[in-house]
């Protein structure tokens, strides 16, 4: 009997020992997760917009088609693209993200920022202004972002960029206009991929928001016309 025990202490306390070097191993040496990628939609490289600057005598003057003040409101966006999760779809209506790449920010927040320096950038308005601005703007520009996914089929891999804009008269509260812009950039199946499709997409669609601006007709709301000339 008393061999018995002691070869049943000997089992315990090894099994003890064992655990317990396990244990200590665990906490001196943890598991190194995989670090995540983080990715930027950038501002876009604008040229200089020829029709709003001319070269007179040695000096620059600025022509501004716009003799009004833009307020631009920051974008929102649907669900479930109001997160920092990359979403690609390989299947019809089945949404997947990368588990290890992520947007640095909300992208409808750093698209709003670079479409904000873009028509800044521009100059087709006297001002455009943003949330912190206190004081009186002509028009209200608002926007949403519908989707920005990518698509992984087989050898046709694009990136979707949907936006709707909407130009309100500060004045009346009308609406004056409502433009949807889907945009799709060729792009190669991973998430570095996604990320260089995006910001060209942006790069895109600040040129293609400023036009469609320029096209709208005068309001008569004001006593200036919406454009010069």
């Amino acid at each position: 009997m008393r061999k018995y025990l002691n070869l049943k202490t000997l089992q315990l306390m090894t099994a003890a020992a064992g655990f317990g070097l396990i244990s200590g191993c665990s906490i001196l040496s943890p598991v190194d997760l995989p670090q995540v990628k983080q990715y930027q939609i950038l501002s876009p490289n604008l040229p200089v917009n020829q029709s709003s600057t001319a070269q007179t005598a040695g000096t620059q003057k600025s022509h501004k088609p716009f003799d009004l003040t833009l307020f631009a409101a920051p974008l929102t966006a649907d669900s479930p693209y109001n997160s920092t999760q990359m979403y690609y779809r390989e299947h019809n209506f089945e949404l997947s993200s990368y588990t290890q790449n992520a947007w640095a920010a909300e992208p409808q927040q750093m698209l709003g920022k670079n479409l904000l320096q873009a028509l800044q950038h521009y100059r087709s308005f006297k001002s455009v202004v943003s949330s912190n601005f206190i004081g009186y703007a002509d028009y209200r520009l608002t926007g949403n972002l519908n989707q920005l996914t990518q698509i992984i089929e087989g050898n046709n891999n694009r990136v979707i960029l949907s936006v709707t804009y909407t130009l309100t008269d500060a004045n009346s509260g009308q609406a004056v206009s409502v433009k949807t812009f889907a945009l799709e950039q060729e792009t190669s199946a991973d998430a570095q991929g996604f990320a260089q499709a995006a910001n060209k997409l942006a790069e895109h669609l600040a040129k293609a928001l400023n036009d469609w601006l320029l096209s709208q007709p005068p309001s008569s709301q004001h006593n200036n016309p919406l454009k010069k000339g």
